[in-house]
């Protein structure tokens, strides 16, 4: 008899990236479920996200419309598990042709907020809010649905005048953004402190890039709340320290519920996770 599969966890963002990455047919938490392609916040009346398949393309939609400060955070964590995939927001993750409305609008919008002073960064066209990466998705959509009425092509002249604007902002934006970082990183040392420690995991801490794992009891978890066997951990870093990275790839190697897609030496990939061998071996050798 084979083991069985584990249904049920203790945290949402588990069950979000089992969902987002469709390791496994279903599972739960105390309040995030999902049922193939579909994952729900609470109960059935709140369709959190839906994966759509279309021409063996996976799509995920997130629900972007507004519930509960609980459900918003599910919302965030949905988006962040999915962040590897092509994937959109919408009031209505049934349907696409919505998603894709309401996708253009935003972008649109976008493009011109940042003459409002509601643009949100200012390090030119690539890192604003209408970013070249969010239409090349879009129009990706588009040529899916097969909608090319409905592709963004932006002129390089309004790039260019786009680009003239945020650098006269740069100054100012550089200065707040300085004072805001270094609040940041004295609260994340501080939570990595404690959550290393067993506390809770935090805002602050999700924003790290490369992710920062720890272990607990018998599994590995980053600071994205993701969570694998430490046993397959543990074989995965061996692999990748005796230079076999290569062949895993090519095989699809799995590591509990994610997929290993990418190493470059000094970063692994799993699913949408990225974490520096060199961290992983810091925590695992004392296991290894």
């Amino acid at each position: 008899m084979g083991k069985r599969m584990k249904r049920v966890y203790s945290t949402a963002d588990q069950v979000l990236h089992l969902w987002a990455n469709q390791s496994q047919s279903d599972a739960r938490c105390s309040n995030v479920f999902f049922e193939g392609l579909d994952v729900y916040s609470y109960g059935r009346h709140y369709l959190l996200g839906r994966i759509h398949v279309v021409k063996g393309r996976e799509i995920a939609v997130i629900n972007s419309t507004r519930y509960s400060v609980t459900t918003s955070k599910h919302q965030s964590y949905a988006n962040q598990a999915v962040y590897h995939k092509l994937h959109f927001s919408s009031s209505d993750p049934t349907d696409l042709n919505q998603t894709l409305l309401e996708t253009q609008d935003d972008i649109i919008s976008g493009i011109f907020d940042v003459f409002t002073k509601r643009v949100h960064s200012t390090r030119g066209w690539n890192d604003h809010g209408a970013t070249a990466k969010r239409i090349e998705n879009f129009n990706m959509l588009c040529d899916l649905l097969k909608q090319p009425k409905m592709r963004i092509e932006v002129p390089d002249d309004l790039k260019t005048w786009i680009n003239a604007y945020i650098q006269a902002c740069d100054r100012k934006y550089d200065e707040r953004r300085a004072i805001k970082d270094a609040a940041l990183r004295v609260k994340a040392e501080q939570d990595l402190a404690a959550w290393k420690s067993g506390g809770p995991l935090t805002d602050a801490l999700r924003l790290i890039r490369p992710q920062l794992i720890r272990i607990t009891g018998e599994t590995v978890e980053t600071t994205q709340g993701a969570q694998v066997p430490l046993k397959d951990a543990i074989v995965l870093l061996k692999d990748l320290m005796s230079g076999q990275a290569e062949g895993l790839i090519l095989g699809q190697a799995k590591i509990g519920g994610f997929q290993l897609t990418e190493f470059d030496g000094e970063t692994v990939t799993i699913g949408c996770h990225r974490i520096r061998l060199d961290d992983a071996k810091a925590v695992l050798e004392s296991v290894l």
